[in-house]
């Protein structure tokens, strides 16, 4: 199924002078190292002082196998121990609901098994509402708050155009809107420095309207990218790009991340088109 990462604002009346919110996030329910105390010291001070909102902004569980060795670290092991320990030990607040979103331990279970823990909690707890994953925005009155739970940072804008072909493990290259929730796809793991797939794990979309970046695309080069200016490259700087007398080259290690706009600013830039690969190779 197709799961939106964002869903849409929502929007509460709110009359007040004064709007008083308690936040907090990263609670990791179902860890050895969940501090209880703070939370419930957290829900004593949110009564005390009267808040008229609660946000919580992601991971309220631990998940799972997000790390070698977590197994160990867990006091509630798997989706259903962790859901019923938010459902039957999670402070309330005397009228005020709590709204939250998923974060990437949450939507551990999401990822290997379709398992929302965030609605299979909200189903419970008529004090939890659930906003959706990672990113929400909650208009109270003419205030617009965002719960964001950022990994390595949400995109703004459309990153590749619409006829962008993408690589897939059994249906071969396909075009990104007919990409399937079933299609794992080719991606580079940087830190190994290999090919992996992997499935997608949501399909953001963004009303986009400006300039666009074509890297490559000319005679001679075997890519052409049509990318938005905030599109993440990897790349890296040729050793002796100013030195012309020097073989250039460029060594895996050297690679990093850097916005498509700053490549096209004179300096030149070697893009990673290899990788290592474990497979089995077919006609």
């Amino acid at each position: 199924r197709l799961v939106e990462r964002q869903r849409r604002v929502s929007v509460e009346d709110w009359y007040g002078e004064r709007l008083r919110v308690g936040v907090l996030s990263d609670t990791h329910l179902g860890s050895l190292y969940f501090m209880r105390k703070l939370l419930e010291a957290a829900y004593k001070t949110f009564k005390r002082e009267s808040v008229d909102a609660i946000l919580h902004c992601g991971d309220m569980t631990a998940g799972e196998k997000m790390y070698k060795g977590q197994e160990y670290e867990l006091y509630a092991h798997g989706f259903d121990a962790q859901r019923d320990e938010v459902i039957n030990t999670y402070p309330e607040c005397d009228g005020v609901p709590t709204r939250f979103i998923t974060g990437n331990h949450d939507l551990s279970y999401w990822k290997r098994t379709g398992a929302d823990i965030g609605e299979a909690i909200a189903e419970r707890r008529a004090d939890m509402i659930y906003l959706g994953m990672e990113e929400h925005d909650l208009q109270l009155g003419g205030l617009r708050l965002r719960l964001s739970h950022p990994g390595k940072g949400t995109a703004y804008a459309l990153c590749y155009s619409e006829d962008t072909r993408i690589l897939t493990r059994d249906r071969s290259w396909q075009l990104i809107s007919a990409l399937e929730d079933s299609d794992a796809v080719a991606t580079l793991n940087p830190e190994t420095n290999r090919l992996e797939w992997q499935l997608p794990t949501a399909r953001p979309t963004y009303d986009y309207s400006g300039p666009m970046i074509q890297v490559g695309g000319s005679p001679g080069y075997s890519y052409d990218l049509l990318v938005t200016p905030s599109h993440q490259m990897w790349v890296a700087r040729p050793w002796g790009a100013n030195n012309t007398g020097r073989r250039r080259s460029f060594s895996p290690p050297g690679f990093h991340f850097v916005r498509a706009e700053e490549i096209t600013a004179g300096r030149q830039y070697k893009l990673q088109r290899w990788a290592h690969w474990d497979g089995t190779e077919e006609a």
